[in-house]
């Protein structure tokens, strides 16, 4: 049987209301179409695809997760990863994240156990989001302000060595430590990120209690300890009391998107409870223009539970075999 979802949008995503209905639940859903320029009209432009991506978020929602379903995925996650993890070097963590997770299920050659170098493209993000989080909190500050007033600050909270009340990002120290031309192009790929982010959602609809990065979500297997899970979201609002997310993700979607965005829901619910999963989750790839909308229910936990376990396994085999 396919069920539809169809939320009742208003005239300002009418791009996207064809393509809802049509669209069995959990459907791919491009709106590239809706990328359209527009005109400059004072300080503030808002592009269409703004209105459609907000009312995706804020539309009524569906039936809640239970308590016991949660119950039964951690138990079989607590039998399957001793299993799956077993060929794991001795001492050895895996860290499981979106792009790690996104490897195993695509492309597994990526899954080898590497250094990670911060370069001003896999830094863009995690310095436009602290960007853009600035920029929405002081309110009429530009995206391009927010990340160049960041990174001013974080050269000033290393030269203090961390000991002026502010914690130090994970990119902090590599960035102090660079020329400025890097520099200069470190800030061009937050500054692209963060502007680009604060146009494709229509902020003023948003509560309070939105959150705009925030701590990641972290679950560690009890039984397989040197496991452990990592979900992130861009943004963390409320409808009706319960929770959605936005999740961002480079390239475009692959095979494995349903996975890929139910994953942070599966890390919330198993480290914080079901009060914390979110009813739905939104995945937006700007690079191509794509929005995916996952409502978050059994199935998709589900499909999100088997992934992981397959992508453990994956990772597990791969990382033995190069020992």
């Amino acid at each position: 049987m396919s069920t539809t979802f169809a939320p009742d949008l208003p005239a300002s995503a009418e791009p996207l209301r064809g393509i809802l209905r049509s669209a069995p639940l959990g459907a791919a859903v491009s709106t590239a179409p809706l990328v359209t320029p527009v005109p400059i009209v004072g300080m503030s432009v808002t592009v269409p695809r703004a209105a459609a991506v907000t009312d995706l978020l804020l539309s009524p929602l569906g039936a809640c997760v239970h308590d016991s379903a949660v119950t039964v995925i951690r138990s079989r996650l607590l039998r399957d990863f001793p299993r799956v993890a077993q060929g794991l070097r001795t001492g050895v963590e895996l860290h499981l994240g979106s792009y790690l997770l996104r490897s195993a299920l695509g492309r597994p050659d990526r899954c080898s156990e590497t250094e990670f170098i911060p370069n001003p493209l896999n830094c863009r993000r995690a310095i436009g989001l602290a960007g853009l989080a600035r920029s929405i909190k002081n309110h009429g500050l530009p995206p391009a302000a927010a990340v160049a007033n960041l990174l001013t600050d974080t050269l000033v909270d290393v030269e203090a060595g961390g000991h002026n009340g502010s914690r130090l990002a994970w990119w902090a120290r590599w960035y102090s430590k660079q020329e400025p031309a890097v520099r200069a192009v470190v800030q061009a790929e937050a500054t692209t990120w963060a502007t680009e982010m604060y146009g494709t959602i229509d902020w003023s609809r948003f509560g309070r209690r939105t959150v705009v990065g925030g701590p990641d979500d972290w679950w560690r297997c009890p039984t397989a300890r040197h496991v452990a899970l990592q979900g992130r979201a861009e943004i963390r609002t409320w409808v009706g009391g319960r929770q959605v997310q936005l999740v961002v993700s480079s390239g475009y979607p692959t095979v494995s998107w349903r996975a890929e965005l139910a994953f942070p829901a599966l890390v919330a619910a198993l480290g914080r409870g079901i009060r914390a999963t979110p009813a739905r989750v939104v995945g937006l790839w700007p690079d191509t223009g794509q929005v995916r909308v996952l409502p978050i229910d059994l199935s998709t936990l589900n499909d999100a539970a088997e992934g992981v376990t397959h992508a453990v396994g994956v990772i597990a085999a791969i990382r033995s075999a190069g020992r």
